[in-house]
């Protein structure tokens, strides 16, 4: 089954802030479908994700209304980490940048179905980011894309990536003179029309340290992982210990049973043993763990999305699932009767 291209509802809310910093009425650029679905949007209503040809279509829209080819770039220059909610907080958490750029790869998704798609290569001493081949007027959103890593670099680590080169796959939009301004955004050579789109820069710059969360936010989803753990039956000190680290991988990906064993400093054949021993299977304590941690941020009316990342699930449709497995119904059903 072909999936359909999707970006985050996010990216609308983007646009719709640039544009306030522009003093530019939203009616003078979007047509009446449009303008609802930029509402639904903004509201966070009924939509998360927004098709990317809609979306390109829109961006292309207000790029000939400026006459600005290169929107990209100037949307790209006012985002920050704050406005990736949940998955901005998960990306200050890593270590170093090579770990916050596997965050990124994994849960860019939830951004653009571009990021998703993002290949690390390392060749001898430099890393390329790499993208496929765009379909039609997507080249735009591969500009978005590295344009917003090279935005979060000045978050996550406080300066600019020291880039080497960025290749784009698709031509250079407006006058040939724009090119000046993609190299002074990235600091780099900038080709286009290359074989594929790339973003290359020293492997050194993996190791350079993330600057920490804002505590405030650190301090919230630490108080709610306490409360999901209080709320648990009691239970004896390994399984709490087991219970504990769970939460602690979910914030990392989809945790796994040789994940557990090594925060446990356990072999995986004996976590097993030992588990049996208290009659539960891994799947089900982290069922219960994800169970308990996702009351908590529904109560706390965190994003439908971003309780998604925080439980480790690829996607929100795997989350739902899994929530309808649990209780009977839908999280979004579950947090209507609340109201």
């Amino acid at each position: 089954m072909q999936h359909t291209a999707i970006v985050n509802s996010n990216q609308l809310q983007l646009m719709v802030q640039f544009m306030q910093q522009r003093q530019i009425a939203l009616s003078e650029v979007f047509d009446a479908e449009q303008l609802a679905l930029v509402s639904a949007a903004c509201a966070g209503q009924q939509i998360s994700h927004v098709p990317v040809a809609q979306f390109v279509l829109m961006l292309e829209q207000l790029a000939e209304y400026l006459q600005e080819p290169t929107i990209s770039l100037s949307i790209a220059q006012g985002i920050n980490t704050a406005n990736l909610g949940i998955l901005g907080y998960l990306l200050h958490a890593c270590e170093n940048m090579g770990e916050a750029l596997l965050r990124l790869q994994r849960y860019g998704k939830w951004i653009s179905n571009n990021m998703e798609y993002m290949q690390i290569i390392q060749q001898g001493s430099q890393i390329e980011l790499r993208w496929p081949k765009p379909k039609l007027a997507e080249g735009i959103m591969h500009e978005l894309g590295m344009a917003v890593i090279q935005q979060f670099s000045l978050q996550l680590v406080g300066r600019p990536l020291n880039v080497n080169h960025v290749h784009f796959v698709h031509a250079l939009r407006g006058a040939p003179e724009n090119l000046k301004i993609y190299e002074q955004f990235f600091g780099c050579p900038v080709l286009f029309e290359q074989p594929y789109s790339a973003f290359n820069f020293p492997a050194s710059t993996l190791s350079v340290p993330i600057e920490k969360p804002d505590k405030a936010l650190l301090d919230i989803l630490q108080q709610q992982a306490e409360q999901a753990l209080n709320s648990m039956p009691s239970t004896d000190i390994f399984l709490q210990q087991a219970q504990r680290k769970l939460i602690e991988l979910c914030q990392l990906g989809e945790p796994t049973l040789a994940q557990l064993a090594r925060q446990l400093h356990l072999s995986t054949r004996t976590l097993q043993r030992r588990l049996m021993q208290h009659e539960v299977s891994f799947q089900q304590l982290l069922d219960e763990v994800r169970q308990q941690l996702c009351t908590q941020y529904l109560h706390q009316h965190v994003p439908l999305s971003d309780i998604a990342q925080l439980l480790g699930y690829s996607d929100q449709s795997a989350f739902t699932r899994a929530y309808k497995r649990w209780t009977g119904s839908t999280p979004l059903q579950q947090r209507r009767l609340k109201h």
